[in-house]
């Protein structure tokens, strides 16, 4: 990057102004920066329920997505938790890939009559109990102790957690957030990763563009910095 002008900052950016035409970034130390654009690609972070073992077993055995790790679990004992209508769907995904599943609902009334009726006729058991802990190995879940002092055997588990914005920057100006925690863009024929204020995009898993994962959020910004790329060139023009 550096050979094309480019220039990296190991530095926190504690706030961003829209500035006239053009931005005004404030760095860690009182520094300032002018720009005429800002791409924000600060990412998100998941918000991990308060179980003991769900951290340390996070991406080995314990999953959030059917896609990256369901292929290497189906027809083993599966367990789901379902806490709100959005997983209330994805256990269906789940359930696509093991039949002997288990609905977790961590003591939460989540489920209607339908849903539970649905779930039952295939088969499908339903667990009320607060869960108290995952167990496991390293690499491996083993079960989950439920707060009533049972364990449920489970070869894996998948729960998609709430996301929240990595940076603060999006809250400070005023940017929509969507209610799974991702900033809302949009695309023209000009490009994508428009942001509601003007010479502001966003690209990556902090933007609802894709499913946040490492691939989508590369080829994102890849398409973002063209788009950027693009408005910077025809201003240039019109300037000339």
């Amino acid at each position: 990057m550096a050979s094309y002008g480019g220039e990296f900052r190991d530095v926190r950016v504690t706030n961003v102004e829209k500035d006239g035409s053009g931005f005004t970034s404030m760095l860690d130390g009182d520094e300032t920066i002018t720009s005429r654009k800002i791409v924000l690609a600060t990412g998100i972070s998941d918000e991990f329920p308060e179980i003991d073992g769900f951290e340390e077993l996070w991406g080995n055995g314990v999953h959030h997505c059917p896609y990256c790790h369901g292929y290497e679990v189906r027809d083993q004992p599966l367990g789901v938790l379902v806490n709100n209508q959005h997983t209330i769907e994805y256990a269906k995904l789940i359930y696509n890939l093991s039949e002997d599943l288990v609905v977790f609902t961590d003591g939460q009334e989540t489920l209607g009559e339908a849903t539970r009726s649905a779930f039952t006729e295939r088969g499908i058991e339903i667990e009320n109990e607060p869960i108290r802990a995952f167990n496991g190995s390293s690499d491996s879940l083993e079960s989950i102790s439920l707060e009533d002092g049972r364990e449920i055997a489970r070869h894996a588990f998948f729960y998609p957690p709430p996301m929240k914005q990595h940076s603060k920057l999006a809250e400070q100006l005023g940017l929509k957030v969507t209610e799974i925690g991702l900033i809302e863009v949009g695309q023209s024929e000009h490009g994508v990763g428009f942001t509601s204020i003007d010479g502001l995009f966003v690209a990556g898993d902090a933007s609802n563009a894709s499913a946040p994962s490492i691939p989508s959020a590369v080829a994102d910004g890849n398409v973002v910095g063209a788009t950027v790329n693009l408005e910077l060139s025809q201003e240039a023009f019109e300037n000339s």
